[in-house]
């Protein structure tokens, strides 16, 4: 008699039972996991995978601009011509003495 199969997101395979394509065994149950993690050896981890110019901060499980970078607009990026970056306020800053940056990001 061939396996029957149960449970949320199993299916058959051949003579197995094995978890819908896009769900993984998790604790025993076929699931997807939490948003933000990706299923990554048998589990469900955070995503480090950062966009350019990013890296991974565990302690606040976000991707965050490396030194010398800006988030504008969701990408991290370079200070623009006439900017320096700030390491303190992790902003770019107008090389010249009373300018601000605008709302273009220019000074």
């Amino acid at each position: 008699m061939p396996t029957q199969c149960t449970g949320v997101n199993v299916v058959q395979n051949g003579s197995s039972c094995v978890c819908a394509p896009g769900t993984f065994n998790i604790s025993g149950s076929c699931g997807t996991c939490p948003s933000g993690q990706t299923y990554i050896n048998n589990q469900c981890q955070v995503s480090t995978n950062c966009p350019p110019n990013s890296a991974f901060n565990s302690a606040s499980n976000i991707c965050v601009c490396n030194n010398g970078f800006v988030n504008i607009s969701g990408t991290c990026s370079a200070c623009q011509n006439n900017q320096f970056f700030d390491p303190v306020s992790r902003t770019c800053r107008c090389t010249g003495q009373n300018q601000v940056i605008n709302s273009q990001g220019r000074c």
